[in-house]
């Protein structure tokens, strides 16, 4: 089933910054994005989650989520789908908290805008998927303000928070780029955990060796414009040039 569809998505301003993006995401699968700095993978994550100024940037093309054109919602309509069916985990995981309250009143806050359930119910609920996204000690994660978190911590809290409100759409911008081979593990296993919870992943990144591991198939991008699609499971057989430098200079990182 498919839950996103891109068609000649292209973004202006006094210049092209994105031409005819089209690409699908399927329910529960993990469409990979890869593509030098400037490429465009950050301005189209922003597009797609309506994070832009319309003032500023001249947006065309469709952007299908679930049947619904997202270019053609109020900010109010889009501000409904933003944080539960369409979530971000970026890069900095410290950005998507406030500094000055407590993680528990965040979590809980963010869970009542889109449940009924009493408190207690969510605190029930908090501290089960903690666990499950493998975080000991919830009392104490969850008393703590974000500054006294590693940024591991932080980005487990939000997988769990995607879990507990069964994100359909999650774009992970850039989130392996500052870890090492243990954690890039773990982020892997977390992925494993969406995907069986049929949420469907957009994941950007340079790391081409997690996206073979996790990606069901590769959107590359050179100057705002997609060049090609790739399937790990066509014996990675790249048609451009520039693909096959791309994932060599990815892998000598």
């Amino acid at each position: 089933m498919e839950i996103l569809r891109v068609t000649n998505l292209t973004v202006k301003n006094e210049k092209t910054i994105l031409k005819n993006i089209s690409f699908n995401l399927k329910l529960g699968k993990v469409l990979g994005i890869i593509g030098e700095s400037g490429s465009g993978k950050t301005t189209l994550s922003k597009i797609l989650l309506g994070l832009y100024d319309e003032k500023q940037l001249a947006v065309t093309g469709n952007i299908i989520f679930n049947g619904i054109n997202l270019l053609n919602l109020k900010n109010k309509e889009k501000n409904l789908l933003l944080g539960k069916e369409l979530t971000l985990i970026p890069q900095n995981p410290m950005t998507a908290f406030n500094p000055n309250i407590k993680i528990k009143k965040q979590i809980i806050d963010t869970i009542k805008i889109n449940s009924n359930n009493k408190k207690s119910e969510i605190l029930k609920e908090i501290n089960k998927f903690l666990k499950i996204v493998k975080l000991e000690e919830t009392e104490k994660i969850l008393n703590s303000y974000p500054f006294e978190l590693s940024g591991g911590q932080l980005q487990r809290i939000m997988f769990a928070l995607c879990l507990i409100l069964n994100s359909k759409v999650i774009i992970m911008d850039e989130i392996t780029s500052a870890i090492d081979i243990e954690n890039r593990e773990n982020i892997i296993f977390l992925i494993k955990k969406l995907e069986n919870n049929n949420s469907s992943i957009i994941f950007i990144t340079h790391d081409f060796r997690t996206l073979k591991k996790i990606a069901d198939k590769v959107i590359i991008m050179k100057n705002g414009e997609l060049i090609e699609t790739i399937s790990f499971q066509n014996n990675d057989n790249f048609k451009k040039e520039y693909t096959r430098k791309l994932i060599q200079a990815s892998l000598l990182r």
